[in-house]
């Protein structure tokens, strides 16, 4: 929903730009969005359902010193451990049979071996416990977990924080690559340029960019 049905502006407030930037997922679900207009900048966000959930905080840009932000993405350490496991598991009981039955199947008396069905039934097993083990593996490094954090620093008032805790869990949403690489220079147009940011605002801010995983700016003292 556009920020103007949800926040409502002061006289003379324009919005410079806004990022789908974080997704929160306790202790209430709902996509939070991340504005600058020429007075602010507003974390805010509403899920509509049979449970309604809002979140909104802000910080003028005049008393912004600094932001902290950070995407990272890291494998799922307890999933691959527990998947290199069963895996080794699976291949230890490939690899035995496969020894019994080249040991078996070569002494001087015997023309030929056949498996056993326990032996065939101990082989799939391990086969399924290989298969297994990669496929945890694969979900360890392809489904990591995702951790977001903003810090906008205030001078001489307390930080504008949302980050993940034990209470509140919070992931990057589909913008927050391109916040990252944003939100620094956009604070310190909008405060030195004012109203005149909106001059060349899509020229210095497309609306498609690539962008790094995390940044630390600094926005001196303007």
């Amino acid at each position: 929903m556009p920020i103007e049905d949800f926040i409502r502006f002061a006289e003379g407030e324009k919005l410079v730009r806004e990022y789908k930037a974080l997704s929160i997922r306790k202790p209430m679900k709902l996509e939070g969005n991340i504005a600058i207009t020429n007075k602010r900048a507003i974390v805010y966000g509403m899920e509509q359902g049979l449970k309604k959930a809002q979140i909104s905080m802000d910080m003028h840009l005049d008393v912004i010193k600094g932001t902290d932000v950070y995407h990272v993405a890291k494998p799922r350490w307890f999933i691959l451990i527990v998947g290199i496991i069963i895996a080794m598991i699976g291949f230890s009981m490939i690899s035995w049979d496969v020894d019994t039955y080249s040991s078996k199947s070569s002494y001087p008396y015997k023309t030929s071996y056949s498996k056993s069905s326990g032996d065939m039934i101990e082989s799939i097993f391990g086969i399924l416990l290989l298969a297994i083990g990669i496929i945890l593996c694969a979900v360890a490094f392809f489904y990591p977990n995702r951790m977001f954090y903003l810090e906008i620093k205030g001078e001489g008032l307390p930080s504008l924080t949302i980050s993940r805790d034990k209470s509140f869990w919070v992931l990057p949403g589909p913008e927050s690559s391109k916040m990252i690489r944003e939100i620094g220079a956009l604070i310190l147009d909008t405060k030195l340029l004012g109203d005149a940011i909106f001059e060349n605002i899509d020229d210095r801010f497309p609306l498609e960019s690539t962008t790094p995983t995390a940044t630390t700016q600094d926005l001196g003292g303007l």
